[in-house]
């Protein structure tokens, strides 16, 4: 009993709020399924959840709270251990009405006591895990059919804002863009050990994450395919064009299969979402020419850090997480000398996105807005750039970069 109430110590600490999701935490716990809280590494998925039952007010005493992390003796190894522990809990105090287990990955045979306290019909069940050791496939053969994923994404402009206590000014932006959203980055003052920390926590998230968990031999050649995507967020990659791009430091042939497992291997933890082509004429999904955005610009920063150089490539990673959070599907239309940077669809609605660093040239205007302007359609179109004096063009919304975080929705 003593680690459950180490557990639930933590959900009284002060913690910084995510208002934005309360409101969808809510709606999925209504339902009757096992809510899996997921997501990259240190986004802050346990601090997420221990704060929704602060902002709820939540008795803890209703709670069957397990935090394995602070399990040091692996007392709580396997189902035969968890099932007690529950039992012990349900006789001291009374029957939970909350079921949370955080880094359940660590638990062997776990879902033999999900699946049964599911079946029972009596708790909400909150369960997150770490990608390293559990994938997200794996949910599949584990919960099927009786779950919802819920995913803890970085912190947005806004919580950046808030978090730090600053207002919204051109350099904050620069500072959202460049350090992105841990906290402890926000708070290491010196330049050279916000870098050293964003390397190291790269090295062991890379590290125990992917070549440890895949076995990766090959380690050099895999740190550059990282590079690579890291160097290219903002264009359109098929396979092959990373194999011919292998032959700058690569003295022998590289397999497509090996290339296509490694792009498998870096969003398995979320660390690279990649989008598909999107053929709007034809209503389907073309498999080439897609892009890869990083989950958290620091970690892409880490790999490839010339900030002055690129920032200007970061803005389409930005607006994609962005929209990501906002629960969009997203593609990309690139056909012929025809682009479009993110089409985004929720339930029925399509909307459009070009993504620009500066639009005040005319050339530059003409390529975003005129791309636009060929879709005959009625859907909302944006134009995203860096310009602080956004205007609109024709029936084209221009929009400046912190005023599309902040306030579109």
């Amino acid at each position: 009993m003593d680690l459950i109430e180490q557990s639930k110590k933590l959900l009284s600490q002060k913690i910084f709020p995510r208002k934005d999701y309360y409101e969808q935490l809510d709606k999925l716990l209504e339902s009757e399924q096992i809510l899996v809280v997921q997501w990259q590494r240190r986004s802050g998925k346990s601090y997420t959840i221990m704060w929704y039952f602060q902002y709820k007010n939540i008795n803890l005493e209703q709670v069957f709270f397990l935090n394995k992390e602070l399990d040091i003796e692996w007392n709580i190894s396997d189902v035969n251990a968890l099932n007690s522990l529950f039992i012990d809990y349900q006789n001291e105090k009374w029957d939970p009405k909350f079921i949370v287990i955080d880094e359940i990955q660590d638990i062997k045979n776990w879902e033999n006591f999900i699946r049964a306290k599911f079946t029972e019909k009596k708790y909400k069940i909150i369960i997150s895990w770490s990608n390293s050791k559990l994938l997200s496939w794996d949910l599949s053969t584990y919960l099927s059919g009786r779950y919802v994923t819920f995913h803890v994404y970085p912190f947005s402009y806004a919580e950046y804002l808030d978090y730090i206590n600053e207002q919204n000014t051109p350099q904050n932006l620069l500072s959202y863009l460049q350090w992105w959203w841990m906290p402890e980055i926000v708070n290491i003052q010196d330049k050279n050990f916000k870098y050293q920390h964003l390397q190291d926590i790269l090295d062991s998230t890379v590290l125990k994450d992917i070549i440890s968990r895949f076995q990766i031999r090959d380690i050099n050649y895999f740190n550059k395919v990282m590079r690579y995507i890291a160097d290219n967020i903002w264009t359109p990659l098929s396979l092959r064009n990373i194999q011919n791009s292998s032959k700058n430091f690569w003295w022998w042939s590289v397999s497509i299969e090996k290339i296509s497992s490694y792009l498998d291997f870096l969003q398995i933890p979320y660390l690279i979402h990649n989008i598909w082509n999107y053929d709007i004429k034809w209503k389907k999904i073309l498999e080439h020419n897609e892009k890869y955005y990083f989950n958290d610009l620091w970690i892409r920063n880490a790999l490839n850090f010339s900030f002055d150089d690129d920032k200007w490539k970061l803005l389409e990673n930005i607006v994609f997480l962005h929209l990501k959070r906002l629960w969009y599907q997203i593609f990309v239309w690139n056909f012929w000398n025809f682009k479009i940077d993110f089409v985004c669809k929720k339930a029925n609605e399509i909307s459009y996105f070009q993504v620009s660093y500066n639009v005040s040239e005319e050339k530059t205007k003409k390529r975003e807005f005129w791309n636009l302007l060929k879709i005959n359609d009625a859907y909302p179109k944006y134009v995203i750039s860096a310009d602080p004096l956004a205007t609109d063009y024709r029936w084209i919304k221009h929009m400046y970069i912190s005023d599309f975080l902040l306030n579109f929705r």
